[in-house]
């Protein structure tokens, strides 16, 4: 049976604690790396011309023990972190198609990773003058941003489904301007927000061909397996590009 959205939550916090060893209160430096810990290994690179960029963010497959997750960098460097833990959560939580609704268990895993960059409960600290004026400016959603390494709006999406009523009615904070134009933002570390939105590098796991080869001596995967994975890349990633 499939989880209820606060059992997600509560999941996503152990996860965090548990798995990750994370304080609440303790930002995601490293999406990739820290995803590398807990068992993952990373291929990150731009997708071939003939996919859709806009709507392949990233996928997980699993090939013998070896837990890959596929990410697309033609979207932002802060998009991909969320991409991350939204394809963790598959890996823990395996799409049933007899028995799963694909919508709820995407919405599931958006509410996963969300929940493991930037808890509720954090969020309420970090909001505390806000939740009590009923307030809040986009160039303090843009420092949430930077801190946590989330995208303006993925930021904002956290906050309208954490304090739906508090914060919940004000619209003027979904204009493009406040997350396309960043001129009014000469305060704050422009490093650090043009960091969140840099795309098309390249990424892969250090690890990842000692990972194969133990598993095919191990007679876990084949060689087949071996070119299936070849296959996969080669297909999806202009890995040679």
């Amino acid at each position: 049976m499939k989880m209820t959205d606060k059992e997600v939550i509560d999941f996503a916090l152990n996860y965090r604690r548990n798995v990750l060893l994370l304080e609440d209160n303790e930002p995601i430096i490293d999406s990739f790396k820290l995803a590398e810990k807990a068992g993952f290994f990373i291929i990150a690179t731009p997708l071939k011309s003939e996919f859709d960029k806009n709507l392949e963010r990233g996928f997980y497959k699993k090939i013998g023990s070896i837990n890959f997750i596929f990410i697309n960098t033609d979207n932002y460097k802060a998009t991909q972190n969320f991409t991350v833990w939204h394809e963790v959560y598959h890996c823990e939580n395996p799409y049933d198609s007899k028995k799963d609704d694909i919508e709820r268990d995407e919405k599931q895993a958006e509410i996963f990773a969300a929940t493991l960059l930037l808890p509720p409960d954090t969020l309420a600290l970090e909001l505390e003058s806000n939740l009590k004026t009923k307030k809040i400016y986009a160039n303090e959603i843009h420092k949430l941003s930077i801190k946590y390494k989330l995208h303006y709006r993925a930021v904002l999406n956290q906050i309208l489904s954490s304090f739906p009523e508090e914060l919940g009615r004000l619209g003027f904070l979904y204009a493009d301007k406040f997350f396309e134009d960043r001129k009014h933002l000469n305060y704050l570390d422009k490093e650090e927000i043009f960091g969140l939105y840099t795309t098309g590098h390249k990424y892969i796991s250090e690890s990842i061909i000692d990972a194969i080869l133990e598993n095919r001596d191990s007679g876990i995967i084949d060689n087949n397996d071996v070119s299936n994975i070849n296959a996969i890349i080669e297909e999806v990633f202009s890995i040679d590009k």
